[in-house]
């Protein structure tokens, strides 16, 4: 493995926000903040509400970024790890039961146990 590698894992496995960003089939970005965890093949989990903007630019434009790094670090010791994908919104339930797994392996609670509403399926970035 690289050096480039154990670094890439070094920060994905300490950190759990990642920066989404998206774009309108036109073009027009967007950047969002997510918490997510992956799995062994490092393919993203994240759970946003169907109504979310990155969400609705996922379902129209599959191409997304990907981007990692602690943003607490002093100025010019930063490393980070960039990422170009595809996403999409995961319907089949052995999926799903996956990205939960991953995700609850992280900490992450599905907001539906706390009687918050309005959470769609989990999207995976490829």
């Amino acid at each position: 493995m690289s050096e480039n590698s154990r670094l890439a894992q070094a920060i994905l496995s300490q950190l759990t926000y990642i920066t989404l960003s998206t774009a309108t089939t036109d073009g027009v970005p967007w950047n969002a903040p997510v918490y997510a965890a992956f799995d062994e093949a490092y393919t993203f989990f994240w759970v946003s509400a169907k109504y979310a903007r990155h969400s609705q630019n996922i379902r129209a434009n599959q191409r997304i970024a990907i981007v990692v790094y602690d943003s607490t670090v002093p100025p010019g010791t930063g490393k980070g790890v960039y990422i170009e994908a595809r996403a999409y919104e995961l319907t089949d339930s052995r999926e799903c039961r996956h990205a939960f797994a991953c995700l609850r392996r992280r900490g992450w609670e599905h907001p539906a146990s706390r009687r918050h509403g309005g959470w769609g399926n989990p999207a995976r970035g490829l």
